[in-house]
């Protein structure tokens, strides 16, 4: 169940009273950018814009013979203050002028306690949603119970349209877990308001009860291109490397994908 805030606005037209309720999801995790970012924020390459008051990261691109991607990878992550079964994670994202690269990548999710990724076997217990871009069109990338890739399932843009350079957007990532034994889970992803990925009808655990083990728990720092293990030996592509933009992290308790 979605708890909320109430604010009461009371009104006096011609002297009767009218009042409404006005409704406020519950942010159970939130970053904002007002001065130089700390704890899981605090990595090398995260700079911080003191004068827009957002931050920017680095994405140093390399291959080898046989793989290509950004190095090292972000991934940390952070306890929201209460599990939940649905959530919304929103932020902000403006890809830099210059940024080039069409490498594919992910940018940062949501997950239960034992969370999955990096192609590893999905447990009753465990399972993720990440948001996705490829190429600047953004899509969903969720492990689940029975997923039928080897990695996790990438869910494409319906529009394939193609996010500008310079300009910032509105990200919006709704998870909804499947009652127990059901598959009736939801993935949503949503640019500037606009519904542009999803996937239903599905599950993301496999318990019989919905324990508090595989409710929404974590904020995932993932973001990363592509997939490379070291630097040993692999060139740098300097052309293919540059800076994306993010502002404003939130995980809302409940379906919050219209909220600001």
């Amino acid at each position: 169940m979605k708890r909320f805030k109430a604010l009461t606005l009371i009104a006096a037209t011609c002297g009767v009273m009218t009042v409404s309720a006005v409704t406020q999801a519950e942010a159970l995790y939130e970053q904002y950018f007002s001065g130089v970012p700390t704890g899981i924020w605090n990595k090398e390459q995260i700079s911080y814009n003191s004068s827009s008051k957002d931050i920017s990261i680095k994405y140093d691109i390399y291959k080898n013979d046989t793989q290509k991607g950004s190095y090292p990878k972000l991934v940390s992550y952070e306890d929201i203050s209460r599990k939940t079964n649905s959530a919304t994670l929103k932020y902000r994202i403006k890809f830099d002028k210059d940024y080039s690269t069409t490498q594919g990548g992910k940018f940062f999710g949501i997950a239960p306690e034992n969370h999955v990724t990096g192609c590893k076997e999905v447990e009753v217990n465990s399972w993720s949603a990440r948001v996705g871009f490829a190429n600047r069109v953004p899509q969903l990338y969720l492990y689940f119970q029975n997923k039928p890739d080897r990695c996790g399932q990438v869910i494409p843009s319906t529009t394939g349209a193609q996010l500008n350079l310079d300009q910032w957007y509105d990200v919006a990532l709704y998870v909804e877990l499947n009652s127990e034994g059901k598959y009736n889970a939801k993935a949503k992803l949503f640019i500037d308001k606009q519904l542009v990925a999803k996937k239903t009808g599905f599950r993301f655990h496999g318990l019989s009860d919905l324990t508090d083990e595989v409710k929404i728990h974590k904020f995932m720092l993932s973001t990363f291109l592509g997939s490379i293990s070291s630097t040993s030996g692999a060139e740098y592509l300097e052309d293919q490397s540059g800076y994306i933009h993010y502002d404003t992290f939130k995980v809302i308790d409940g379906y919050a994908w219209d909220l600001p």
